[in-house]
């Protein structure tokens, strides 16, 4: 598969720390298709607000479970990933400090398929191998 490169918008374009930055639809596809949980973000007159949902990718759109059953689509025309690889990376400047520097990793898995109490079906495949795929 050829990687797929976005320019980035004024509104998409990395600036703090940009050489870890990646405008290629193939590395936004990637981190999607790996997750099941976003966060949105938004700020009204209440204040600031973060609400964890369900996600996945159909294509080029990113779809959000809502309240009530509704399913928000994104277009994804534009993106910006910024990651990192490899080990703990401090700045000198941390290390003359007295505190612990370092990374704390972050995994995620699935477990097993655990039937309601009430259940009287048997166990499809895909949620038998829902355990065993990697996430």
């Amino acid at each position: 598969m050829t990687a797929t490169a976005l320019p980035p918008s004024p509104r998409t374009r990395v600036r703090r720390v940009a050489e870890l930055a990646s405008y290629e639809q193939t590395a936004l596809h990637a981190i999607l298709d790996a997750a099941y949980l976003c966060h949105i973000a938004f700020r009204d007159d209440k204040g600031s607000h973060c609400i964890p949902t369900a996600c996945w990718r159909i294509g080029g759109h990113l779809y959000i479970h809502g309240s009530n059953g509704t399913v928000l689509r994104i277009a994804l025309d534009e993106c910006a990933v910024k990651q990192r690889t490899g080990g703990p990376l401090d700045d000198a400047g941390d290390m003359a400090h007295a505190v612990w520097t370092g990374e704390l990793p972050f995994t995620h898995g699935r477990g097993a398929a655990i039937a309601d109490a009430l259940n009287t079906c048997e166990l499809p495949p895909y949620a038998a191998a829902w355990g065993t795929e990697s996430a």
